[in-house]
């Protein structure tokens, strides 16, 4: 419980100015976008995510994007290899939503409930995540929350906006985030489930909105990169 308390306090006292304390390790962040389906031929999330740097000096952090189908059996297959290929250390997972209007980070995912078909007119087996039948016992819970720290990430994200544009070259000043507990029963949860049934601790999803509406899509990346900026400062903090 000591060491416990104490991460606790090293994350709370933290800034994103102790980058010049952190040693030199390579940080590998894994981070997907989704394909083309239904009304977006092009899909924000990937586009956003192709346009992220392969390298990012700050936190000697090394990104690799995929492009994942909207598809149940694609996740499936996947999501679980992509974690064993790459054995990141953050796995962020990006969709694109067309009710959003911030930058929505997602608390959590669901087992059941996968109802709506996929781009190949599928639906899961059971109407439930494939995932659940091989991660831990503690975690095939009809809930999973990720074991991030959201609300330190959304206040970095906010009251530092000018400390991630000196050190990231980014303009976010305009963007808004917000916290959501409800992913969307879809591919965007489905893939969500999946990976916190790999590891919880090390793994998010990001709702954007479509381009344009209302952030162009240098802000959406911009506002990628300061994510992965914080939440890698985040889990090295807490090592």
């Amino acid at each position: 419980m000591a060491k416990q308390a104490a991460k606790s306090e090293d994350l709370e006292n933290s800034t994103l100015n102790d980058i010049e304390d952190t040693p030199s390790v390579s940080f590998k962040v894994l981070v997907t976008g989704f394909g083309p389906f239904r009304n977006f031929p092009v899909n924000a999330s990937w586009e956003a995510v192709s346009l992220l740097p392969d390298r990012v000096d700050a936190n000697n952090i090394e990104i690799v994007k995929e492009q994942v189908e909207v598809s149940y059996d694609y996740v499936d297959n996947t999501v679980p290899a992509l974690w064993k290929k790459y054995n990141p250390d953050l796995v962020i997972h990006v969709g694109v939503s067309g009710v959003a209007e911030k930058i929505t980070i997602e608390s959590c995912g669901n087992r059941d409930q996968y109802e709506k078909p996929d781009v190949n007119d599928a639906m899961p087996c059971d109407f439930s995540c494939k995932a659940a039948n091989t991660c831990d016992a503690t975690d095939s819970s009809y809930e999973i929350q990720t074991g991030l720290d959201l609300n330190d990430l959304v206040n970095q994200f906010q009251s530092n906006k000018d400390e991630l544009a000196m050190l990231l070259n980014v303009d976010i000043g305009k963007v808004g985030i917000e916290l959501s507990c409800d992913a969307g029963r879809y591919l965007c949860e489905y893939i969500y489930y999946t990976s916190l049934c790999m590891d919880k601790s090390r793994c998010v999803f990001i709702h954007v909105p479509p381009i344009n509406e209302p952030y162009s899509l240098k802000q959406l990346t911009q506002s990628l990169l300061s994510i992965i900026f914080i939440l890698s400062q985040q889990l090295m903090v807490s090592k």
